[in-house]
């Protein structure tokens, strides 16, 4: 299972989903003199638990997507919908954020 929200705007659709077991924590890494932060906060990423298959056809009508967890990125890869040069890492946590451009 996965935590997903969509938010909506004039602007278009912004989708954010991670791992169910990491929803609410925060990750942080230091990178030279910068602190990296990614906080997966409840008020971003959950309005609800679903499956894979949910994300997929929500991913369909985004505009921008946050994508968080082992999990959830390795189905990403399997499925083709994201190259492993695009995930980033935050304390051992991978993330890929997509852009739909029109």
């Amino acid at each position: 299972m996965f935590s997903l929200k969509i938010h909506e705007s004039s602007q278009g659709k912004i989708l954010a989903a991670c791992d169910k077991e990491i929803l609410g924590k925060t990750f942080q890494e230091k990178v030279g003199n910068e602190n990296i932060c990614l906080s997966l906060t409840e008020e971003f990423y959950y309005s609800d638990f679903v499956s894979l298959e949910t994300i997929l056809n929500k991913l369909e009508s985004a505009t921008v997507a946050n994508l968080v967890g082992k999990l959830l990125i390795s189905e990403l890869l399997k499925k083709d919908i994201i190259k492993k040069s695009e995930i980033n890492q935050v304390n051992e946590v991978p993330h890929v954020q997509i852009f739909f451009l029109e």
